[in-house]
Formats: structure tokens, C-alpha cells, sequence
């Protein structure tokens, strides 16, 4: 049987509410001009998902994602009625669990959970990795060059975690990813969800529709989305999820300036590409879009834990940051 090399992270499904037959309008970071460009060819990369069952290739990653996207469009269905699913029903955990789906499956969060092996593939398998397999990693995959300081932690990091850890095959990584799944889930479910409407500007979407918005990351807060102030999803060019720590659910319409911020954010939070209607080219175009994706960082912080007595210090603990935005 014929096997689905290119898998989309980003569902075809959803895209459709950007689409005019079937077409959106897609900017890329390495492109300067707009273009419009089938939903069949956007967000998708060769065996993302593909992992190895009875030693040969299998999609069965791919068909499960396939089968839980179905359910996409009834979900966000309520969304767009503005009808908030009520904390604690199995609505709520549904969607919720669409979201987190999103939200881990991008390959930029597959990246980060592979980075120690792809390190030591990148040395050619000479442990303990060199400083200098590791600038390579870093330099080819984000483009930017590295401060002293990240360098010392990324090598750190990536020799510790493959002392400490038994050699992970790409399969055990890619089960290893989707198993936070119900964990993600329960913790964006147990958040306050707002509902956005835009009546005039549209809002974009992007490679990576889930993304956090923090006003200034801190090792304090924690990181992902238990430390973000907003996560945000579009669900509609007219609809914006938005789930923060604490409040009410509510729904309410926003003005431009606040459509233009978020539509700035999720071009500064994608990967590569930024998506809108097929006529929304020129939305696009006003978007500043740098050449390169937000680099992943590492550095050393102070760590901390809620206590019975307040903040309890957990000593120094490793980060990941992307475009200074923390998470893990």
C-alpha cells in the first residue's frame, strides 16, 4: 500500500476558513511577495510524523492525526456561534485537546524535543558532543548566530541529556511528544477562555496557529503555557480563542488596533509562513516578517515552585525560549 509521505501539522480542515476554493493567500520568510497557494500544499513536511513499526515505515502517527482533525470542524463550530463550551464538560476538554494537539505537534516543537539526538547526529555520533556540532545545529536550522552564553548551556544541556537518558529512537520521540497530550489539555480546559470577534480587519493565521503571548517571560511564572499571559488561536478570519490564567469566559468584539497586534505577534511566532483569505494578500504584505524564524535559546535561570509558603527555589533550571517567548 501507497504511503503519505507529506504530512500537514496544520489541518487542512481548519485552513478551509481561510479559503477561497480551496486556495489561501500564504507569505513566506523567504519570499518578500504574497502569493496564493492551495491548502493541499501549505504547512505540510515530508515524514513528520512517520515512524518505524515491524522495521518498516508506517503512517499510523499520520491516520490517527487524521481521524481526531475530523473532529475540528464541529468543535470550533461553537466558536464561531459564540458559545464558550462550560468548564468541565466534555465539550470543554475536547476542544481543548484540539488545541493542545495543535500546540504540539508543530515542528518546531519536534525539534525541540529531539534537539539532544539531532545534536549528536550533527557530531556524527562522537560523544560527548563538540561546541562546534552544536553552533552548526543552531546556526543551520535558525539562521542566527549564537551568543557565547547559549552555546554554553545548549552543550551542556544536550551532554547531560544523553548521559542521563538511554538513546531514543526518533519513534520512542515522536510517542514521547503526543504522550503530553492529555496533560496539555487539562491545563488549557482549566483556564479562562475569551471569544474575540473582529467585524472589519481579518485575523491571520500561520504555520503555528497556537502561540503565546507572554509581557515579559520569567523563570518564576514557569514556562509554556502554564507561564504564557494569552494563548491565542484563530478560529475563523473572524474569531480569536483566547485563553488566559484567570477571569471569566466572555465574549466580546475588539477594535483594529488589537487585530493588528495579534496579526503582528503571529507573524514575530510563525515558522515560515504566515496564511490569510486568498484576497487578503495585501493584509500580508503590511506585516513586517523578519528573514529568519525566532531562534531557539537555552540559558540557565533561577527556578522556582509554588509552596505551602509562597515561591519555594528549586535552583537553576534550563530553558528553552523561541523569540523570547519561554517555553519547553
Amino acid at each position: 500500500m501507497a504511503r503519505a509521505k507529506s504530512h500537514h501539522y496544520v489541518p487542512q480542515v481548519y485552513l478551509r476558513h481561510w479559503a477561497h476554493d480551496g486556495r489561501v493567500a500564504v507569505r513566506r520568510r523567504d519570499r518578500p511577495d504574497p502569493f496564493v497557494a492551495s491548502i493541499r500544499k501549505v504547512a505540510r513536511e515530508t515524514d513528520l510524523y512517520t515512524v518505524d513499526s515491524d522495521g518498516m515505515p508506517s503512517d499510523v502517527v499520520e491516520e490517527r492525526l487524521a481521524t481526531i482533525e475530523g473532529l475540528m470542524p464541529n468543535a470550533l463550530a461553537s466558536i464561531r456561534r459564540f458559545q464558550i463550551p462550560r468548564r468541565g464538560t466534555p465539550e470543554r476538554l475536547l476542544l481543548a485537546s484540539l488545541l493542545a494537539l495543535q500546540y504540539i505537534r508543530t515542528p518546531d516543537r519536534m525539534e525541540m524535543a529531539t534537539f539532544p539526538v539531532d545534536a549528536l547526529k550533527s557530531a556524527n555520533g562522537v560523544r560527548p558532543v563538540s561546541k562546534a556540532a552544536i553552533i552548526r545545529i543552531l546556526e543551520e536550522r535558525w539562521g542566527y548566530k549564537p551568543t557565547p552564553a547559549n552555546i554554553e548551556c545548549a552543550w551542556d544541556f544536550v551532554n547531560f541529556s544523553l548521559d542521563q537518558q538511554p538513546q531514543l529512537s526518533r519513534t520512542d520521540l515522536v510517542n514521547l511528544r503526543f504522550s503530553t497530550l492529555p496533560e496539555v489539555a487539562d491545563r488549557l480546559a482549566a483556564k479562562s477562555w475569551a471569544v474575540e470577534v473582529s467585524k472589519g480587519q481579518h485575523f491571520i493565521t500561520s504555520d503555528q496557529p497556537l502561540s503565546l503571548w507572554l509581557k515579559r517571560p520569567s523563570a518564576v511564572r514557569g514556562v509554556g503555557v502554564e507561564g504564557a499571559d494569552e494563548i491565542r488561536f484563530p478560529a475563523s478570519p473572524h474569531h480569536l480563542v483566547v485563553l488566559r490564567p484567570r477571569g471569566k469566559d466572555s465574549t466580546y468584539v475588539v477594535p483594529r488596533v488589537r487585530v493588528a497586534s495579534v496579526n503582528q505577534h503571529a507573524a514575530a511566532t510563525c515558522r515560515q509562513l504566515i496564511i490569510a483569505e486568498g484576497s487578503q494578500t495585501s493584509v500580508l504584505q503590511q506585516l513586517t516578517l523578519r528573514a529568519h524564524r525566532p531562534m531557539l535559546k537555552m540559558n540557565e535561570a533561577p527556578g522556582y515552585r509554588e509552596g505551602p509558603n509562597g515561591l519555594e527555589s528549586v535552583g537553576d533550571i534550563r530553558l528553552f525560549t523561541i523569540g523570547g517567548v519561554v517555553g519547553v
